[in-house]
């Protein structure tokens, strides 16, 4: 475990060395996408899915092997008196599995974003957007990586690849970030339900 933990602690230092300057930068604000016009009385949605590339799922896979391989290991040496430390790595597993593939939904009723077995989920009125954007983002220097991440200046990011992606502002809570096909289009509808319920009230 020593060995372990000493490689991961180095894995990690050398991984924040190599990480490319502008990693360190907020990004630049940009402008909403200009919005969609919606008459008071007309309804729209949009309805995309998203899902990890066939590498990115392999590279998974390999380690998904790799841990299955350690804990048979564990489990033979101590006579599967330890069984309780797979289910650890096998919940991780599962619920990493579970973030590769995302479904939205923008509407009258807001915004809906759940995993495919429904969990994480982002899910929020209209009340609570203050504009959305389709911009374009890189998955390591903004993110650090892939999946459901933390980035800068205080953004959330379900990140499945570099490239388009739609970006949500938030009254109440974190910028959400997902990386989605036909971003410009879910931006402007968005922009026009936040347009329409202002002036409905």
């Amino acid at each position: 475990m020593p060995i372990g933990f000493g490689a991961a602690a180095l894995i990690c230092v050398g991984g924040w060395f190599a990480l490319p300057p502008r990693v360190r930068q907020a990004p630049a604000a940009a402008d909403p996408t200009p919005a969609v016009t919606l008459r008071p009385d007309e309804r729209a949605s949009w309805i995309r899915s998203t899902s990890a590339s066939l590498g990115l799922i392999l590279v998974f896979i390999g380690i998904c092997l790799f841990v299955a391989g350690i804990s048979a290991v564990a489990l033979i040496t101590t006579n599967g008196r330890l069984w309780e430390i797979t289910l650890v790595p096998v919940i991780l597993m599962v619920f990493t599995l579970a973030t590769f593939t995302w479904h939205l939904r923008v509407d009258a009723r807001g915004v809906d974003i759940r995993s495919a077995v429904g969990l994480p989920r982002f899910r929020f009125p209209l009340d609570d957007v203050v504009s959305a954007e389709a911009r374009q983002v890189d998955a390591f220097s903004e993110f650090g990586g892939w999946g459901l991440r933390w980035g800068l200046n205080g953004r959330v990011g379900i990140i499945l690849r570099s490239g388009e992606a739609l970006e949500i502002r938030r009254k109440k809570g974190l910028a959400l970030v997902v990386t989605v096909d036909d971003a410009a289009a879910g931006a402007a509808l968005l922009n026009g339900l936040v347009a329409q319920r202002s002036v409905i009230k």
